[in-house]
């Protein structure tokens, strides 16, 4: 149930400080864990399914962050996919 509580926290309201790259950074994430809460059996292929289903979010933030010329993007989506990954495998749920 720890993923549970990491998606609450995720899904609450942003900060008036937030940046729009780290509103859409949350919207991502509250979208992969939350998709992947619908997808039952195997949780490898939840967390699969549940990054394609949330490619939209994704494209937005790799627009968002080219324009920072000293982002590596690519680097940092790959570290956040294995993050929420190992979050939705540790599921004990399904």
């Amino acid at each position: 149930m720890k993923w549970l509580a990491l998606l609450i926290a995720i899904a609450e309201p942003i900060a008036v400080h937030a940046s729009p790259l780290e509103d859409m950074l949350k919207r991502y994430d509250n979208c992969v864990l939350t998709v992947s809460l619908g997808i039952p059996g195997n949780r490898y292929e939840a967390a699969e399914r549940s990054f394609f289903a949330c490619q939209t979010e994704e494209q937005a933030i790799r627009a968002m962050a080219s324009s920072n010329p000293y982002s590596n993007v690519d680097a940092g989506m790959a570290a956040r996919k294995l993050h929420l990954k190992s979050i939705i495998l540790k599921d004990p749920a399904h």
